[in-house]
């Protein structure tokens, strides 16, 4: 199953974690981008390396699409991928990466992409600027 989702929204607008992706640091990360990158069912306590049996989805293309970070996923046939085509009307898909925060909690351009996982829509940080 392919869906097209929203990864980073309003992109420049501060999300509930106080936190910024200018667009500088979006080209970059679609820039950096290799397709097939691979996802979880939310995100990780560590951060780990992505294994395919722990994998739900891989994100084939991203893109901007009206100031929002878009996606193109693609549901796996793992456990993970199973449950996500059962509860994906109440998830989102939301980036995990490491990097730099400035103190007006703007993301760095250092900053690197791990994965988009796919969370709960109640623990989106994104919510308030959709």
């Amino acid at each position: 199953m392919k869906l097209e989702v929203t990864l980073i929204p309003n992109i420049g607008k501060e999300n509930l974690n106080n936190r910024v992706y200018a667009r500088e640091v979006v080209d970059k990360i679609i820039e950096d981008f290799k397709p097939g990158m691979l996802g979880h069912l939310g995100f990780p306590e560590t951060i780990e390396p992505l294994i395919v049996e722990n994998s739900s989805h891989k994100v084939n293309k991203i893109f901007i699409k009206d100031n929002n970070l878009m996606g193109e996923i693609e549901l796996l046939d793992t456990k993970s991928g199973n449950i996500v085509k059962i509860i994906m009307e109440n998830s989102v898909v939301r980036p995990r990466g490491i990097g730099s925060i400035n103190k007006d909690g703007n993301i760095e351009e250092d900053y690197k992409i791990l994965s988009f996982d796919i969370i709960d829509k109640k623990n989106d940080v994104f919510k308030n600027i959709d």
